[in-house]
């Protein structure tokens, strides 16, 4: 498998528990991911990790943002309305979905003449947005689903003729 190292700034978490909420939350979706392709994310306290986990309280109107590959950002922020009661997601979820632009996945909804065409399928990806068009969720857990496996196993497969290096910064 090839690894993705990640570490968190904790001088960047004014609460323990929420820095607590952020790395349970990032184990939780990097095993999620790595049980359907060939990529692990691993934590690490090292200072040149391949990316950065930072809280950045000026994000205002986001839940965390990420980075694509190949970009030349390598932060994943998540901001304070994640930790809000009223948060559509849970932080796993959250990072869940962040974690899938880390691996190059775009929103759903932003793809290429794609149409909604039913109110449930903003669930058919955990790179969709459902809390747009369900105001009322809330702890939300977003799973990968059989198209994120799909789409993951495309990209990432475990055969060895597949291989993609994405370690490189």
């Amino acid at each position: 498998k090839h690894q993705l190292t990640y570490s968190i700034r904790k001088d960047t978490f004014a609460d323990p528990r929420h820095y607590q909420l952020v790395r349970d939350g990032l184990q939780e979706a990097a095993e999620s991911w790595a049980s359907v392709c060939d990529i692990t994310f691993t934590y690490v306290d090292s200072p040149d990790p391949l990316f950065w986990v930072v809280l950045d309280e000026n994000m205002i109107n986001s839940l965390a943002t990420s980075f694509f590959p190949g970009s030349g950002t390598r932060e994943l922020k998540v901001g304070p309305a994640l930790f809000k009661p009223d948060c559509p997601y849970t932080v796993a979820g959250a990072m869940r979905h962040e974690l899938g632009h880390v691996l190059g996945f775009a929103h759903e909804f932003n793809m290429k003449g794609y149409q909604l065409t039913s109110a449930l399928e903003p669930l058919a990806s955990v790179m969709s947005y459902p809390h747009y068009f369900n105001k009322d969720l809330r702890g939300y857990h977003m799973p990968l689903t059989k198209f994120d496996e799909e789409g993951a196993m495309k990209l990432y497969s475990m055969r060895k003729k597949d291989k993609v290096d994405m370690t490189t910064k």
